[in-house]
Order: C-alpha cells, then structure tokens, then sequence
C-alpha cells in the first residue's frame, strides 16, 4: 500500500535527482547539511557553485480562469520564512517537476524575483496558434548547460 509521500520526503528526493543530474554529467556534487541556505555544492571548473532546490508535485493555474497551467516556483528561504535570497547565498536553483520528472535550471545572476512560473512549449503550442511565446519562460530552454555558462 502506498504512503502519502512528506514534504520532507520530496524535497530529499528531489535533491537527490538534481544530484544525480550533475554527477551523471561530469560534476563533482555533495549534499549539504540543512542548516545552509543552499541544498547542494557543485564544483565546476574548480570553483564550487551553491545550488538550492525547489520542487513542485503539479502544475497549477495562476489565475482562476486561466486554462493553462504553469509551475508557479517560491522563490524564498525556506519553509514560512518568506525572505528572498540574498546574491551571495546561492548560485543558481534547480527548479524540480516532480510529476514529469524533469529539471529546469537558473543562474541567481539577474534575478532577484519571489516566484518563476514554468509552462511546457509544447502544450502552449498546441493550445494556443497565437500566443505570444516570447514572454513566456520554458522548462525545456532552461537546461544544465546553460545554467554552467551562466553560473
């Protein structure tokens, strides 16, 4: 019989999918201890970079009649404390989608916002012939390599 999964739970598998991510890439990547800012330090090209985790179950509207559904990421430290982080606490995040098992990464460099909200090229072009995908942020463009050539 399955277990309702704990938010503990989830944030630990998702650390290590992102662990994995890196390691399965050529990375030197650990896990750090929960009293940091950061859930895992990455070395590359000899400098260690300090990424933090943020997961997501599902896909959520932002608005009430909205028919597409994003993955609306907080952007905050961690849990209530409602505090954005600071340019020197981490490096880059690692924005995990649970239910279809992928990754979307971003550098901290240029962004200093409370939430990222992620939409699937895919379903957006087969929902919508004229919609505007230039303002719109996408899992699939944001990928391991280049958050590397922007970390």
């Amino acid at each position: 019989m399955k277990t309702k999964i704990s938010n503990n739970e989830i944030g630990r598998a998702s650390t290590f999918m992102v662990m994995s991510d890196f390691i399965l890439n050529g990375y030197k990547a650990i896990v750090t201890d929960e009293a940091f800012p950061y859930d895992i330090v990455v070395e590359i090209d000899g400098e260690f970079k300090k990424i933090q985790v943020k997961s997501l179950t599902k896909k959520t509207k932002l608005q009430v009649n909205q028919k597409t559904q994003f993955y609306n990421f907080v952007m905050k430290q961690g849990r209530g404390s409602g505090k954005p982080y600071k340019n020197n606490q981490v490096d880059g995040f690692a924005l995990v989608m649970l239910d279809i098992k992928q990754i979307a990464y971003l550098s901290k460099k240029g962004f200093d916002g409370w939430s990222v909200s992620l939409c699937d090229k895919e379903e957006i072009r087969r929902g919508r012939r004229n919609s505007n995908l230039s303002r719109r942020r996408f899992w699939q463009d944001m990928t391991l390599d280049n958050l590397i050539k922007n970390i």
